[in-house]
Formats: structure tokens, C-alpha cells, sequence
């Protein structure tokens, strides 16, 4: 009996179609289905891989998980077979923090062009964005305000309503608040005065082109 929580098909399924079938490392982006010779077919290089591994011992293995969460979509990430071997051959280089922004980031890509011709999706995924930008991109399309806070010598971003932290990873507001200057640099948003930060004409015009937040009221 195999001692690895691995994904079920159904989760498989879910993985592949959330991100409309594409590789989810953001320099790759291969399509990972497509016909075959034989008119019954479909070819297939995607993997649903593990974010964190499904045995001990793999890479970036979890034992705080129950076998259940490290079979759930919310472990998976959906590559193409050659980024698949080089997350998991090179873990180091490649941790949890970097899949789970690689997995927001294709999922965002691909909520936003749900149902739009592809002249109208062209323009909202040029320049290139990481997970963390769009997702502070997004939470700030409304009003253009995103806040860069600081406090008992932590620094973190609030957009949206929303603080862009989590107490037990320091490494994710690390992350938002190099998107914030990313997007400074990029000119998609300006520094307005103290903490406050605000979209450019630009940045808004691409905020919005990837509509409202998956599960939001909009």
C-alpha cells in the first residue's frame, strides 16, 4: 500500500481547469492539452503537482497536514511536466511561498479571461505581472489607495480593506510590499504622501481589466 496522499482525479480535474489548462510558472505558461492524431484523443504534459509533498520526506513536506489537506486542490499547483521536475529538483530555490504565488497568479489570469475574446484580453495581461501585483491591483481597483504600514518593526501592504500578512509567515508581507515597489517601478502606481500609495491612470485601467476578486460581491 502506497504511503502518498496523492490527488485524486477529481481534484486533478480541478487543478487543470482553474487555470484553463495552462502551466502556472509565470515565465512558462505552456499549454498542457491539446489534440492528438486520433480524432478520440487528447494529449496531455500537465501535472497536477504537490506544493507540499505528498510523503515525508519529499520536497517542502508538511507533517502539520492531515493525509486529506495534502490531497486537496488547496496542496496543488497545475505545471507542465518539465517546471514540475525542476520545483520539486531544486525545492530550495523554489519554496511553498513561491508556488502558492505562482498558483494565485495563473488562477487570477484565468478568472479574468473567462468568456472574453482574446483582443479583449490581450491589453490586461501585458506588461507581465506576478500573483501578489494582481491580487493588489485587484483589491484596490475601486478607490486606487494601497498603504504601506508599519509597526513594531514590521512592514506590510493594506489594500482594499484587506492586510496583505500572515503572522506566521513573514515572508508573504515581504512579498506584497515588493509587489507595491514593483508596481511603482512599473508606473502602474505612484507614491502619494506617507504611507498612502495610489494607482496610476494606467494602473487602474489594468486593474480593472481583471475584474472584480473571485468570490467578491462585484
Amino acid at each position: 500500500m502506497s504511503n502518498r496522499d496523492d490527488f485524486p482525479r477529481s481534484v486533478k480535474q480541478v487543478l487543470a481547469s482553474r487555470v484553463a489548462h495552462k502551466c502556472s510558472r509565470p515565465d512558462c505558461r505552456a499549454r498542457t492539452s491539446g489534440p492528438q492524431a486520433n480524432p478520440s484523443k487528447a494529449v496531455n504534459v500537465g501535472v497536477a503537482a504537490h506544493i507540499t509533498a505528498a510523503s515525508g520526506g519529499g520536497p517542502r513536506y508538511d507533517p502539520a497536514l492531515s493525509p486529506e489537506q495534502r490531497a486537496s486542490a488547496s496542496n496543488g499547483i497545475w505545471l507542465c511536466q518539465t517546471c514540475a521536475k525542476l520545483v520539486d529538483n531544486d525545492a530550495a530555490r523554489y519554496p511553498v511561498a513561491t508556488l502558492l504565488s505562482w498558483k494565485r497568479a495563473a488562477e487570477l489570469e484565468a478568472h479574468a479571461e473567462v468568456g472574453k475574446a482574446m483582443q479583449a484580453i490581450t491589453p490586461a495581461r501585458s506588461p507581465k505581472v506576478t500573483g501578489e501585483e494582481i491580487e493588489l491591483l485587484m483589491a484596490c481597483a475601486e478607490d486606487g489607495i494601497i498603504g504601506r504600514l508599519r509597526a513594531s518593526g514590521e512592514e506590510w501592504v493594506r489594500a482594499g480593506g484587506r492586510d496583505f500578512a500572515d503572522s506566521s509567515d513573514r515572508a508573504v508581507a515581504t512579498l506584497y510590499v515588493d509587489a507595491l515597489l514593483s508596481l511603482c517601478a512599473r508606473g502602474l502606481c505612484r507614491h502619494d504622501r506617507g504611507l498612502r500609495y495610489v494607482l496610476t491612470s494606467a494602473g487602474f485601467k489594468l486593474a480593472r481589466g481583471f475584474g472584480p476578486m473571485p468570490g467578491s460581491d462585484a
